[in-house]
């Protein structure tokens, strides 16, 4: 809710002034009241006075009071035409409501909403909202009530879908009738009958026309909109307008709305004129001229005056309508100088404009240029920082790479030192075993050859006493043959 009151503050109303002191509850509910009266003449005030009652009801947790002041604020902007805003504030309040609410302006923010999105043309958001507002309307209010028939056929004429459009308005008017609500009555009729105005020869357009009519014709009857029935003022019966113009303007006197009543009088005026009927014309010229002088409309002024002219002509009053033709002739003189002079401060006001965004598109260029060529200055500091930081980085980095490499192949160098001793020990050890093998070679070899030959010998001398029997005495065998056998041990 916070964020929702500052929006409205600094969006909606942004001359709104703190005024001094609390408000109580009883001033709230006043400024309510005088919230929905000047909503019908001066939106602004009453956005002024709703958003007072916000901030009451904000304060002191009153959700009802809140509801109905957001509901004001949605309904203006509307009325507006701020369609976006309206949506917001309509979905705050759904928002921020009580759970299972049942309040008036809980439910129509639903409507709302869905009208804001037919009128923007988001028509799938608008057929969600307005379903949920004809289901709460029927849950919680009455069967009969028009209000969402009448928008869902909206909804469907601007999507296109006539055959749908109608079926809903036919279906709000057979409501109004059931509830004998002639208010409602004369709406439901008046939407069906302004999408079919081309086809007034038909028979459900003349009953519908018969009945629309009558209710805002016969005396008698109550809470009435006879503005409604001026949109149809070339349709109605001759003897029917001037009544019908004359309850419109009595009830655009009762509300205030100054515009409505200058074009009702004009059109009064202009009917009694086509008809001839000049003295009844004029009081309401008058009252139209003096209503406009009051409003400060000098369109309508200058019409009147010339309606006011036709009228004493025709009356041959020609001294009484030689002055209102001049004060008309003075008037659109007045109007063509000032639109003249508008024209004029409008192309002054664009010269200078136009001057103005020149100065300001040169200064914005030099700015520019000023900006681009910091941007440069600073893109090449940077670049210079980049390339310096980049060098710095890529020389520590290959110094490290370089440290690295040197390490590893110091530690190469070392492990192939390491191979190469541990190659020629093993060289040495294998020359060595080699060595011993030789000699081992050699020595089984002497003993072999050496141990055989002694052994030889040995027989030799022992098959020498075999033969010589008779000489052993001259020879000394024994001895021989003793050392052999210890040599050969």
């Amino acid at each position: 809710m916070k964020q929702f009151e500052k929006y409205i503050i600094h969006h909606i109303l942004p001359i709104l002034v703190v005024l001094p002191g609390i408000l109580y509850p009883q001033d709230a509910g006043q400024l309510l009241k005088k919230a929905v009266q000047t909503g019908v003449s001066d939106l602004d005030s009453s956005n002024w006075y709703a958003t007072r009652v916000l901030e009451t009801a904000l304060s002191s947790g009153n959700d009802t009071m809140a509801m109905k002041a957001q509901f004001i604020l949605g309904k203006n902007l509307q009325m507006q035409g701020n369609l976006p805003e309206a949506v917001t504030v309509y979905k705050e309040l759904i928002r921020h409501a009580p759970r299972g609410s049942d309040q008036e302006a809980y439910i129509q923010a639903y409507g709302r909403i869905g009208d804001c999105y037919t009128d923007l043309g988001r028509f799938d958001s608008s057929m969600v909202y307005l379903l949920r507002f004809d289901s709460l309307v029927n849950t919680h209010w009455s069967a009969n009530k028009i209000d969402a028939k009448v928008l869902l056929g909206e909804l469907y004429r601007a999507m296109g879908d006539m055959e749908r459009s109608d079926a809903y308005k036919i279906e709000a008017i057979r409501r109004a009738e059931r509830s004998g609500n002639e208010m409602e009555q004369t709406i439901a009729l008046y939407y069906y009958l302004e999408d079919h105005r081309h086809e007034m020869h038909t028979e459900r357009f003349q009953k519908y026309f018969s009945d629309y009519i009558t209710l805002v014709s016969e005396d008698g009857r109550r809470n009435r909109n006879f503005s409604h029935a001026t949109m149809f003022i070339e349709e109605l019966p001759e003897d029917q307008k001037a009544t019908i113009l004359k309850h419109a303007i009595a009830e655009g006197q009762q509300y205030g709305h100054t515009n409505s009543l200058l074009v009702f009088h004009s059109a009064l005026v202009h009917h009694y004129l086509d008809g001839g009927r000049y003295k009844e014309a004029i009081p309401h010229a008058e009252n139209g001229l003096s209503l406009a002088q009051h409003a400060g409309d000098k369109l309508f002024e200058s019409d009147f005056n010339r309606d006011l002219y036709h009228c004493h002509e025709g009356l041959q009053a020609y001294g009484q309508a030689i002055r209102y033709l001049r004060r008309h002739y003075e008037m659109k003189d007045s109007l063509e100088t000032a639109r003249l002079e508008k024209n004029l401060d409008e192309l002054n006001i664009r010269y200078e404009t136009a001057k103005k965004e020149q100065q300001i598109s040169a200064q914005e260029l030099a700015l520019q240029k000023s900006r681009i060529q910091r941007r440069a200055l600073f893109g090449g500091l940077a670049m210079i920082v980049w390339f310096g930081g980049f060098l710095v980085v890529y020389l520590w980095n290959r110094n490290r790479v370089n440290k690295k490499l040197a390490l590893q192949e110091s530690r190469i160098s070392r492990q192939k030192i390491r191979e190469l001793e541990q190659e020629k020990n093993l060289l040495a050890m294998s020359s060595m075993i080699e060595g011993q093998e030789a000699e081992r070679k050699r020595i089984a070899r002497d003993l072999h050859d050496g141990l055989g030959g002694l052994l030889s010998n040995v027989k030799a001398q022992l098959h020498a006493i075999e033969t010589r029997v008779d000489a052993l005495s001259s020879m000394d065998v024994y001895g021989k043959a003793s050392d052999m056998v210890d040599q050969a041990s």
